[in-house]
């Protein structure tokens, strides 16, 4: 809201784009049951990192390695899987370095199995922020609820990167 306020005098069509997309992470939020496309949670979440590059400026770099649209548009997952994947990136990963900080995504699909990679930095043997793993936690056992007990979401640490994946089976595409 701080930033919102500040550009409200200095670019008001930035301000504008500000409000359309913090009106569309409130109505996913309240609206966060079922399945949404993978293209829609993809747009969802550059929303949100639209609003973190407003906040962190040049210390957030994004690195979106994706299938085309159309394959996007077909795949499933559960709403607001990607999103808090992404925002424990950026709080967990990009606010405490003072460098640029990259946070990848990558996306893959073969048939009907899909992987997704998130990627961000971490500083090797400290903990400059504790988290509890309720999001993790949260994701993966939606995951299981919506693709069976062989979706996984697998955390990986090491190198001053943090890595989550998240494998799962989703039935035919729409």
């Amino acid at each position: 809201m701080n930033t919102l306020m500040s550009l409200i005098s200095v670019d008001a069509d930035r301000a504008e784009q500000v409000v359309e997309d913090m009106s569309a992470l409130f109505r996913a939020s309240l609206n966060a049951t079922g399945e949404v496309s993978l293209l829609d949670e993809i747009e969802l979440c550059q929303r949100y990192l639209a609003l973190e590059q407003l906040r962190l400026g040049d210390r957030l770099v994004m690195d979106w390695r994706l299938p085309d649209e159309d394959t996007l548009y077909d795949l499933m997952i559960p709403s607001l899987t990607l999103q808090p994947l992404l925002e424990n990136a950026v709080y967990h990963g990009v606010e405490p370095q003072v460098q640029p900080s990259v946070v990848s995504v990558l996306v893959e699909s073969d048939l009907d199995e899909i992987r997704i990679v998130v990627t961000n930095p971490c500083q090797a043997g400290t903990k400059n922020r504790s988290g509890n793993r309720m999001a993790l936690d949260n994701i993966e056992e939606r995951l299981r609820v919506y693709y069976g007990p062989t979706a996984r979401l697998s955390v990986y640490q090491g190198d001053g990167l943090f890595t989550v994946c998240l494998l799962y089976t989703s039935p035919s595409p729409r």
